[in-house]
């Protein structure tokens, strides 16, 4: 008959990283612990068991803490962020002048000459475009109330 010993996932964890000298070879403690006793882990958790529990952790409450820490972040941010530009922004004043000749030079003198990057669409266009999108919205969504 064999002693059943009680050991937690971390201490059975530790076991793992010890050798014990066998007789023709290293044996894992583990594994020479499992040949002379039943192992019981006694905290032992499934990926399903964690998942549920770590799902169960989840609420609303706790998703607005993070979302406040969050939006709290990005707001300072960008106030160091509009700082920053404003310090940098009025010591540039000055060069502006010299910014505009530089971007003459790369790009060339600006000449509104008309020639248009986006085509322009006519309105029956644009609004059996904007009837095709409100359908797939449908579809996607169901019809509104």
């Amino acid at each position: 008959m064999r002693y059943k010993k009680y050991f937690t996932v971390k201490q059975w964890k530790k076991f793992k990283k010890t050798q014990v000298k066998g007789t023709k070879h290293y044996l894992n403690l583990q594994e020479f612990m499992c040949k002379k006793y039943d192992i019981i882990l006694i905290d032992y958790k499934t990926k399903r068991e964690r998942v549920t529990i770590f799902l169960k952790k989840i609420n609303m409450k706790n998703i607005n803490k993070g979302i406040d820490a969050f939006n709290k972040a990005v707001q300072a941010f960008g106030g160091s962020m509009d700082k920053l530009s404003k310090d940098l922004g009025s010591s540039e004043k000055d060069q502006s002048g010299k910014d505009k000749e530089n971007m003459e030079k790369i790009w060339g003198k600006s000449s509104k000459s008309g020639v248009k990057i986006w085509s322009d669409h006519s309105k029956s266009e644009s609004k059996s475009r904007s009837r095709r999108d409100e359908m797939n919205l449908e579809k996607i969504w169901g019809k509104r109330k």
